[in-house]
């Protein structure tokens, strides 16, 4: 059954059967918002004077290619039931840049999270954050172990201060409301020991995290507004950003967070938190981007 909505839902594919858990996020993700699936595979083009064993033509790695396409349109089909339209680009050059072209023209675009050995992690992480640091749509990363059925019925975002991402929130509440589920708000901050101590001289914890829920509350008004059936809770943790991200991923569906509207030199988009989320979350995670950033 041919869908309407014209951008597709683009889930990158390294090998055959080899992310199983992104494809499984990814039929999913393109049923529940009636959006077709691109499956999408980068390769390089090795240069003929390097010594690889066997030596592979540009040809052969299209085969190859083609091959890990064809079964991950099969698995995709047969976790659709055949009710999904499944189309296949076969790229050359670049994972991170085929994929972050692919972005100008998606929905969301779906990565998986496997476990490495430290050389593959490296690779592997470098291509999570290349493409969740500068794509044109969500990025969503889903760990290998994710288990679409055991079901939470709660998104949870992270917000770094009270001035709001709203990419971010527009995301986590379109996605709340999609989910007929709750919608957790969690800002975390924690000082080193020495500045906490000066700072609750000053006022207690509980004064500053009943204060700062309630300015979170007054700026998440616009987003109550539009989503009124979408149950809240504004929660404040005097706590590490990234620990408390990942412990209460394990209790969500879905955990959003954003990127930097202005990026370090260098051009780099995901902060600390971000990162250790990716890397370490329990539920799948997704980048919100800045569509003003680039």
């Amino acid at each position: 059954m041919s869908t309407t909505t014209s951008t597709p839902v683009v889930v990158g594919i390294a090998g055959a059967g080899t992310e199983r858990a992104a494809l499984r996020y990814a039929v999913d993700e393109a049923e529940r918002h009636g959006r077709d699936l691109l499956v999408l595979h980068a390769f390089h083009d090795l240069p003929t004077g390097l010594p690889v064993n066997p030596l592979l033509t540009v040809g052969e790695q299209r085969e190859a290619g083609r091959t890990v396409l064809d079964a991950a349109a099969r698995d995709a089909a047969e976790l659709s039931h055949g009710d999904l339209t499944v189309e296949t680009a076969l790229r050359e050059g670049s994972t991170v840049h085929q994929l972050l072209d692919a972005s100008r023209q998606a929905a969301t675009v779906v990565l998986e999270r496997r476990e490495h050995s430290l050389v593959e992690r490296v690779f592997a992480g470098s291509v999570l954050n290349g493409v969740a640091a500068r794509a044109r749509c969500p990025v969503v990363v889903v760990g290998a172990g994710w288990d679409p059925d055991s079901v939470q019925h709660r998104v949870l975002v992270g917000i770094e201060d009270t001035a709001v991402t709203t990419e971010a929130l527009d995301l986590a509440f379109e996605e709340a409301d999609q989910r007929k589920a709750s919608l957790t708000v969690l800002h975390a901050w924690a000082a080193p020991t020495v500045y906490g101590d000066m700072v609750f001289a000053r006022t207690s914890q509980a004064t500053w995290q009943r204060e700062t829920a309630q300015q979170l509350t007054e700026r998440l008004e616009p987003w109550t507004g539009r989503y009124p059936e979408v149950p809240l809770d504004v929660r404040v943790a005097y706590d590490w950003p990234a620990d408390a991200l990942v412990r209460m991923s394990a209790e969500a569906d879905f955990l959003v967070v954003g990127r930097r509207n202005r990026p370090l030199p260098g051009g780099l988009s995901l902060g600390s938190v971000t990162r250790a989320v990716l890397r370490e979350a329990r539920c799948p995670v997704a980048v919100a981007p800045v569509l003003d950033d680039e």
